[in-house]
């Protein structure tokens, strides 16, 4: 068996060779224009799904709110802290707490360690948020009533 000899491809001959294959791509433009805007179609229609599929956010989980009636019993757990974390109780719903210490501190009804059980009073859906008035049945805030939000509780 006789061997081949391989010569190294010089750059001329590799642009030559690039050269060529777009040279036939443009050929292919001229020849059969259906063909070649049809295959450019699709390498578009491609790339974009590809684009779809990797930013559509496939991971996320959709949050959905628990059923909650008046007068069921919950627990209150904030859902930002693994450990349960505390609930903040406020005079009203939807309420935007003051930069002001002592004003801040009049519109706290009380702070409720994570896991507390409370009864819920009322429901109220402001600006597409929903907010319940709950009184916990237990600890330091044993029957004081405030607002908090729904993620809050957990039935």
């Amino acid at each position: 068996m006789a061997e081949e000899k391989k010569t190294p491809v010089s750059s001329k001959e590799s642009k030559a060779g690039a050269g060529g294959a777009i040279g036939s791509i443009l050929a292919l433009r001229e020849e059969n224009p259906t063909l070649f805007y049809s295959s450019l179609a699709a390498l578009i229609v491609l790339v974009l799904l590809l684009f779809y599929m990797m930013t559509r956010g496939a991971g996320e989980v959709e949050y959905k709110p628990p059923a909650i009636q008046v007068g069921q019993e919950v627990t209150l757990q904030n859902p930002n802290v693994t450990t349960g974390g505390k609930v903040l109780l406020i005079e009203a719903p939807g309420q935007i707490l003051s930069e002001d210490v002592k004003e801040r501190e009049k519109q706290v009804v009380c702070v409720v360690d994570g896991g507390t059980r409370a009864r819920v009073l009322e429901k109220q859906t402001l600006n597409m948020l929903e907010y319940v008035k709950v009184e916990p049945v237990e600890g330091e805030c044993a029957g004081k009533q405030g607002w908090t939000s729904l993620v809050n509780v957990k039935p």
